[in-house]
């Protein structure tokens, strides 16, 4: 009787945990779903008191922005009917300091958390207590430009993907693209993000020389958001120049000496294996292309002579780097044929196909007529390469960029330093999410989620429990 009753028990106990697990997997994706951030941006209140016009800031044009030259004392306040627990700021210019404020009444502000330049453009700033009136602000001590593209307001929950939760750059890169302007990666490089970046997990820093223009920055970040980059790209100092098959007046205005500078600085602080860039008639004869591509050849043996450039040599020693490939370069060629494979981080799409959907982030750009994605037949195919540098010897598969380089040893892991009080930063009033800090999994147990387990798991807990003892008393 006894074995028959503990049968019983185990097959009853068995039912119901299945029966509770259906109902879970039913009903688990609808609590998550109503756990997403709404974005309650249209309903927003704003105003700025420079007498610009604050609108820019909402219009979903990457072109247009609001701004100030004197940031000191200047902001752009916002005000919502529903409390914003998450704001998503994509700033045009950062100036020396700026002071993310908060009230409750609209009349008494308060400093929750201050911002400084940095190389995060587009962040988040997480509010513990959801606020319906927030300031951003120049303090007093504020200098330089300040201004911003687009803002957006969020309730509690998840936030949707296209928010970009930025990680710093690499310390360290497999593949380096240096690109002259914003768009020339999407456009001659296509396949190289989507292939050796999204689908073989390479670590690739986009270096942009030119981009001083914030709409073109904040196009760029959109791009690589969108080819599935999550760490920031790098931007260079120099002015966005225009002349054609020839690059005097670029050398001119970058300077050759600050441009190798430059390019070694890079090279020997983020150390990649292999390094692409421009065609040497500079594509179109565009002559930044020209420009960049005849200082790269150079800089990438400089940064191996300890005796040049002893500032970026002290910081960070020399380098080789194992590859330089240009565009259309005649020499040693290889074509990029597996961009027509199908890639599973791009839901099965090919390298070429992913690029072409990224492309539409350069919305400023696609007037003109080379801006595009250059395929197979376009003199200027996005599949045709040359190794004119290498110190690890020449290709001979003809479609891999990294053939002949070994991927470098795990590090052991080494025991973290225990800081003293001396090393413990000052506490700040709030943290600006510049990246995402919190794992997938633990984004998933929102508390609306954490909840709905936790009934589940109790429900199941007392129903095992009533089965038990009304087996034992039969």
């Amino acid at each position: 009787m006894k074995d028959n009753k503990t049968k019983k028990i185990i097959s009853y106990i068995s039912k119901t945990i299945m029966l509770a697990m259906i109902v879970f997997v039913l009903f688990l994706p609808a609590a998550i779903a109503g756990n997403e951030a709404r974005d309650i941006t249209e309903t927003a209140i704003y105003n700025a008191n420079n007498g610009m016009w604050a609108g820019s800031t909402v219009d979903d044009n990457y072109e247009s922005y609001w701004y100030t030259n004197e940031a000191a004392y200047k902001y752009l306040e916002i005000e919502t009917e529903e409390p914003v627990s998450s704001l998503y700021v994509c700033y045009a210019f950062k100036p020396s300091e700026l002071a993310i404020q908060i009230s409750d009444d609209g009349d008494s502000w308060r400093d929750y958390v201050y911002e400084y330049p940095d190389e995060f453009y587009n962040k988040v700033y997480e509010f513990e207590t959801p606020v319906s009136f927030i300031r951003i602000r120049g303090t007093e001590d504020s200098q330089g430009k300040f201004g911003i593209v687009e803002f957006k307001t969020f309730t509690e929950g998840s936030l949707p993907d296209y928010v970009q939760l930025w990680e710093p750059t690499y310390d360290k890169c497999d593949m380096m693209i240096i690109s002259a302007h914003p768009d020339d990666e999407a456009v001659f490089f296509s396949g190289l993000i989507p292939y050796y970046g999204g689908e073989k997990g390479k670590k690739i820093i986009t270096v942009y020389m030119a981009v001083l223009d914030p709409s073109r920055r904040s196009e760029a970040l959109n791009y690589q958001w969108t080819m599935h980059q999550t760490h920031l790209p790098m931007f260079g100092p120099f002015e966005d120049v225009y002349e054609m098959d020839k690059s005097s007046y670029t050398r001119s205005i970058w300077g050759e000496e600050e441009t190798l500078d430059y390019l070694v600085t890079i090279i020997r602080q983020k150390r990649p294996e292999v390094i692409v860039s421009h065609d040497l008639d500079g594509e179109y004869g565009h002559g930044a292309h020209i420009f960049t591509a005849s200082c790269l050849r150079r800089a990438v043996v400089l940064a191996a002579d300890p005796k040049y450039h002893t500032e970026s040599y002290e910081a960070y020693g020399t380098y080789e780097v194992k590859k330089l490939y240009l565009h259309l370069y005649d020499e040693y060629k290889v074509h990029m044929d597996v961009f027509d494979e199908p890639l599973e981080a791009y839901n099965g799409l090919t390298a070429i196909q992913a690029a072409r959907n990224g492309l539409l982030q350069y919305a400023s750009q696609l007037k003109f007529e080379v801006v595009r994605v250059h395929d197979k037949e376009s003199n200027f195919s996005c599949y045709n390469y040359g190794l004119a540098y290498t110190t690890v010897g020449h290709d001979t598969k003809g479609n891999d960029m990294f053939e002949n380089i070994e991927p470098e040893p795990t590090p052991e892991p080494s025991p973290s330093a225990t800081p003293s009080i001396e090393d413990t930063p000052s506490p700040t009033p709030a943290k600006a999410t510049a990246a995402a800090t919190e794992s997938p999994v633990k984004a998933l147990l929102s508390p609306a989620v954490k909840i709905f387990i936790c009934a589940a798991a109790g429900i199941i807990f007392i129903v095992c429990v009533l089965l038990i003892i009304t087996i034992a008393k039969k």
